[in-house]
């Protein structure tokens, strides 16, 4: 993946090189610059763009085994690798989770709080 900034305003833009069976199995449509025989074109056309939602089995599996690590990590005075683990938490699983429950897609939880609605 390529990151780029170009001119002022700065305009950030993403470009990624994939292969053709990579681009059948996506999380989004991309915006296609350059598609000399309409290839890729086709395969959106006959794909679906997917975001994977969070394991909910996988999250119960796992709670009260990271609800242990964390509080082990406050009770040893290890209080900014608790923060870190806290913000994993809320990276993996409450941002995600808050957003399916605002029926948003699980991803981006940098302004998670923003999406609620209101008196949540």
């Amino acid at each position: 993946m390529l990151i780029c900034l170009y001119d002022s305003p700065l305009l950030h833009v993403d470009i990624k090189f994939i292969t053709l069976e990579e681009f059948c199995v996506r999380i989004e449509d991309p915006i296609i610059l350059l598609d000399i025989d309409n290839i890729l074109q086709k395969v959106r056309d006959t794909t679906k763009a997917q975001f994977p939602v969070p394991d909910f089995q996988w999250i119960e599996d796992r709670f009260w085994t990271w609800m242990h690590y964390g509080l082990t990590k406050i009770g040893r005075g290890e209080y900014v690798e608790a923060l870190d683990f806290m913000a994993y938490l809320r990276m993996a699983v409450f941002g995600p989770l808050l957003h399916i429950k605002n029926n948003n897609l699980p991803r981006g939880v940098r302004k998670v709080e923003t999406t609620l609605r209101q008196g949540e």
